[in-house]
């Protein structure tokens, strides 16, 4: 125990993290918390199904759902919150996210689960303060609103994978897919999914992670969401926050005229035109909201956003078998990545990391350590 606790303790003397807070609230500030979501009502009347639809998704949500009795008392705390008796009566009706679209009299939430038969026999699905749930032809226009929600967990639905307060999406292609066909991809696949933002190492390893489980080779190559297309020289990624380099990476350092959009490689970045035609699949990510403390599995530190755990070993173990047990431990668990107090990212051109009490050695792959620090995505408590 006592060498463990040396090992956590060298590795938090060399570790500078940013430092964020336990409890997040609503990345958009006019989102209320309601529950294990957030949300919005928005009384603008005259707007149909479809509509409404898409000014949740251009705010960052969707319309919501009530498919819980947690989510049903949120969304009418919601619309109960934003009016007053002069803006909004009981019996008015505002859209949520409920349809039979995809097969008639099957209906379904924004998230593609089944529920029961609301009342009525339309297709698209409105609220009042009734409480109730009722079908009404898509087009109707006599709402006075609509309701949007953002979500706080991974869609239950294909195979989306956390990494601590972000969901990533995989997809090989058989086709040629352009830059802004695979941005609608992932949009497609959940309204609030764009191109990947990769903004940790930890992200970076989760989805090298997925492509190798994936059976991508190493000259593979996928979309995701950096781009300069905009501003020469500038990378943001779709939802406009600004696409910084991992440091070790060369990738956004460099002006580039011709080659705007970014793809990922197993052991690289690059960049190229939007049109290019050779691109194995796309990676998609989703931002949650995550409104409960952070905490770890037991035996696991919780440092920033970021879960760690030391363990010491009897004798020496390489790194490939520090990786595989670190893999053992949680399916999103990897070697630690972390930063030195001159906040870069180590980079050894091909070489790897130890810690001792007091320093960092750079070291060959073959060498042995006398344990390892493994890192992986925090839980919501």
């Amino acid at each position: 125990m006592a060498a463990q606790l040396r090992l956590l303790v060298a590795f938090l003397v060399v570790f500078v993290a940013k430092q964020t807070e336990s409890v997040r609230t609503c990345s958009n500030s006019k989102y209320l918390q309601l529950g294990l979501k957030c949300y919005r009502t928005f009384l603008e009347p005259g707007k149909n199904y479809d509509k409404a639809k898409s000014l949740c998704e251009a705010d960052g949500g969707r319309l919501a759902m009530m498919s819980t009795p947690v989510e049903a008392l949120s969304v009418l705390s919601s619309i109960d919150l934003e009016s007053t008796w002069s803006t909004l009566r009981p019996y008015h009706r505002l859209w949520i996210g409920l349809h039979d679209r995809t097969t008639e009299n099957k209906y379904e939430w924004a998230d593609g689960e089944g529920t029961n038969n609301p009342v009525g026999w339309d297709d698209c699905g409105q609220v009042s303060q009734y409480m109730r749930w009722i079908m009404r032809p898509c087009r109707d226009v006599t709402t006075k609103g609509f309701v949007c929600e953002m979500v706080t967990e991974c869609p239950s639905g294909g195979s989306w994978s956390q990494t601590g307060s972000k969901c990533f999406y995989m997809e090989r292609t058989t086709t040629k897919v352009k830059y802004f066909k695979a941005q609608g991809l992932c949009r497609v696949k959940h309204p609030q999914s764009n191109l990947a933002k990769i903004e940790s190492w930890s992200e970076m390893h989760s989805i090298i992670n997925m492509m190798v489980e994936g059976g991508f080779k190493w000259t593979d190559k996928l979309w995701f969401g950096a781009t300069d297309f905009l501003s020469e020289g500038s990378f943001i990624y779709p939802d406009g926050s600004v696409a910084r380099p991992l440091s070790g990476s060369h990738v956004f350092k460099a002006k580039n005229e011709h080659h705007d959009f970014a793809l990922l490689k197993i052991n690289s970045w690059l960049t190229q035109q939007w049109n290019f035609g050779y691109p194995n699949g796309f990676v998609c990510s989703i931002d949650l909201v995550i409104g409960k403390p952070l905490s770890c599995a037991s035996g696991w530190v919780l440092i920033g956003e970021y879960c760690f755990k030391a363990e010491f070993t009897a004798g020496y173990v390489s790194r490939q078998k520090a990786m595989e047990a670190c893999s053992a431990l949680q399916s999103d668990s990897v070697l630690a990545s972390f930063r030195l107090p001159n906040t870069d990212y180590l980079s050894f051109h091909g070489n790897f990391a130890v810690v001792t009490d007091t320093q960092m050695l750079s070291v060959p792959a073959s060498f042995g350590a006398m344990g390892y620090i493994c890192e992986s995505g925090p839980i919501p408590i």
